[in-house]
């Protein structure tokens, strides 16, 4: 529309819009499939904001899995203390510093964005939500080893899983 009007009455700046998203497989295993639900928009300013949302299936009988679904309600007081420990490394924090130092949060918020592999769970935080924008989303992984005792009976994993992601 602008390229159609005369040079002199078009407009000095216009504005840029911009939406995207997509749908990636996070995992895909016999009785589990995870995805990752990717949106982008810019609607003006200094950057666009992008978010993903993990989500979990059970295949046998094709029920997404929430967090409630697969968390017992007694991991949300023993799940700060391995996310704390689990993002050190991820921030370049070493043992004992606090997290503050390197996130906006001084204990580990548990997040429902989160999603299952054979090996784990894998927490999703936004960019903002406990770090800057600059650091982007912030995933911590929990090995199937050190969050079993938490998870519901019955979910779809191994009985032996290793810890991968």
């Amino acid at each position: 529309m602008v390229a159609s009007m005369p040079a002199d009455e078009r407009p000095s700046a216009t504005l840029n819009y911009e939406e995207q998203t997509s749908t990636q497989v996070l995992y895909q295993g016999d009785n589990l499939l995870s995805l990752g639900f990717f949106s982008y928009s810019y609607s003006g300013g200094a950057h666009g904001m992008h978010t993903t949302t993990g989500a979990s299936y059970d295949l046998r009988t094709g029920r997404r899995l929430r967090y409630n679904d697969i968390f017992l309600p007694a991991a949300q007081a023993q799940l700060p203390a391995l996310l704390a420990q689990a993002v050190r490394p991820l921030v370049d924090l070493k043992p004992g510093e606090p997290l503050d130092k390197a996130l906006f949060v001084k204990q580990m918020p548990v997040t429902r964005n989160v999603f299952l592999t054979a090996g784990g769970v894998e927490f999703i935080y936004q960019p903002y939500e406990i770090a800057s924008y600059a650091q982007g989303e912030v995933r911590v992984f929990l090995p199937l080893a050190q969050v079993r005792p938490l998870l519901r009976d019955g979910l779809p994993l191994p009985s032996n899983a290793v810890a991968r992601r």
